[in-house]
């Protein structure tokens, strides 16, 4: 998990989804006792034997949500994900609005890639 530290109005809104988005999915999954299946963030750490095992950065470089891929393909090799009891402060700085919505539909974008079961019903809606 991480602590954000913003800069400005528009990080503060940012920050805010992240906690209610982000951070309340990791929780859940972790709290549901089925295991966090995956990783995001500025937040992951990953034993170089893990990374190997894996194919190595290689194996994530076309993936739009690499930083997912490499807990989900841990798991899928057998390894576990664990949340750490470490916070790590974030400074979000969002210079303009237009970054922040560019973000945001980037991180959209790889959560409904990443997920896909989550947003059948959105799929729906196009």
């Amino acid at each position: 998990m991480y602590r954000t530290l913003t800069q400005g109005w528009i990080s503060i809104l940012e920050a805010i989804s992240t906690t209610t988005e982000f951070h309340a999915g990791v929780l859940v999954s972790n709290i549901q006792g089925n295991g966090i299946k995956y990783a995001f963030g500025s937040t992951i750490v990953i034993p170089k034997k893990v990374l190997e095992a894996i194919g190595g950065f290689e194996a994530i470089a076309d993936y739009l949500a690499d930083d997912f891929q490499l807990g989900y393909l841990p798991v899928q090799a057998g390894y576990k994900v664990v949340l750490s009891d470490y916070i790590v402060d974030h400074v979000q700085i969002s210079n303009n609005l237009v970054d922040a919505i560019r973000r945001q539909i980037r991180w959209a974008r790889g959560k409904r890639v990443s997920r896909p079961w989550g947003y059948v019903g959105v799929n729906y809606l196009h």
